[in-house]
């Protein structure tokens, strides 16, 4: 059976563990960064047709204040 020393615990806890945890961690901020990409893509659509709405709202009411006005 062999036994640690004290410089193989604080090369585990201070090399192995980090990067692990290293490349977990850029892991999950790299799948944050996909759904914000994917969320602000979606916005944009999705205020492109609000904007295509206000758009056809205004233009109907333009037309029936026209024809209120005949």
């Amino acid at each position: 059976m062999t036994t640690a020393t004290p410089a193989d615990w604080i090369d585990f806890w201070e090399n192995e563990v980090p990067t692990q945890l290293t490349m977990q961690r850029q892991n999950h901020i790299d799948e944050l960064e996909k759904s914000i990409i994917a969320l602000a893509k979606r916005k944009m659509k999705l205020l492109s047709e609000v904007q295509e709405i206000n758009n056809d709202i205004e233009f109907l009411r333009k037309q029936q204040e026209d024809l209120s006005n005949v």
